[in-house]
């Protein structure tokens, strides 16, 4: 984004902020937050940005910061459901180009981390925001690495209801009376392409018998809550779709000979299980 006066981001207190601020400077701009412009309200808590350098990272909040701007003289963009922690998290890669996993400081002490769960969380904001393949990257591979080292069902699964939850819009700005909607999230269709489903639905076909017993009922209810994860499901383990491995530099799929697709189990009776259970489920 390109700062210019009639714009957030143009002129700043003592200084002016550019879409091209180097690295160390935007560090000490979100460690001091010195000369912000702008706010992203979440969870009634308002963090300070700088209209330039999160605009540049992200055409989605750029959109909203220019048309608050123009409605109401404010540069603000509020983000009606979110989570506070995702979303200092989110502001953490943009200006340092990393993120910790600790809590942020609104963050509640006694609020437990799930490290699968934020990194899942972040990718899909990084993709509602419509950042960059370098910065979607990063998460993808901390949640790669992280799920190789350490898996546990309940993890998991929740790290996968981060992806595959309802879609609802996330994004508003305007202030006070005047929010309104910008945008609905990222589309099912699109998603079903993209790596990270590649990579959690192998997940499930290669550890499918450690959703024996109690871990069947987790399992069952991530898919009586996402359509589009029961979707795939069912043509996975029934043997009606086999996925091709996504490219590894756009999350699209790869047409190379050298990836193979998912192989469905032979068996049904896992499938006849989970639909039993789902109808349990939907009973109580």
């Amino acid at each position: 984004m390109i700062a210019d006066v009639n714009h957030p981001g143009g002129a700043s207190g003592d200084m002016m902020i550019s879409g091209c601020v180097d690295n160390e400077n935007k560090k000490a701009l979100w460690e001091t937050k010195r000369s912000a412009d702008a706010s992203i309200i979440v969870a009634g808590f308002t963090i300070p940005v700088h209209a330039a350098v999160v605009g540049a990272a992200s055409p989605y909040v750029d959109k909203g910061f220019r048309q608050s701007y123009q409605s109401t003289g404010l540069c603000e963009f509020y983000i009606q459901f979110g989570n506070i922690n995702t979303i200092w998290k989110i502001l953490e890669l943009i200006y340092l180009g990393t993120y910790s996993n600790a809590l942020c400081p609104f963050a509640e002490p006694s609020e437990s981390l799930n490290e699968l769960a934020l990194h899942s969380s972040l990718y899909m904001m990084a993709k509602r925001w419509k950042m960059s393949e370098t910065f979607q990257s990063i998460i993808f591979y901390k949640y790669e690495a992280l799920l190789r080292r350490t898996w546990k069902p309940e993890p998991f699964l929740e790290s996968v209801n981060q992806i595959f939850s309802p879609l609802v819009p996330d994004g508003f700005m305007g202030h006070m009376s005047q929010t309104f909607q910008v945008d609905q999230g990222v589309d099912p269709e699109e998603i079903r392409k993209d790596r990270i489903v590649y990579l959690v639905m192998g997940e499930l076909e290669k550890r499918r018998k450690m959703f024996l017993g109690p871990a069947s009922n987790i399992l069952c209810q991530s898919l009586a809550s996402s359509p589009t994860l029961l979707t795939l499901f069912v043509e996975q383990w029934t043997g009606n779709h086999a996925y091709e491995k996504p490219n590894s530099t756009n999350g699209g799929m790869d047409q190379s000979t050298n990836n193979s697709p998912i192989r469905p189990p032979t068996k049904w009776h896992r499938c006849r299980e989970i639909s039993k259970s789902l109808a349990r489920i939907a009973h109580d």
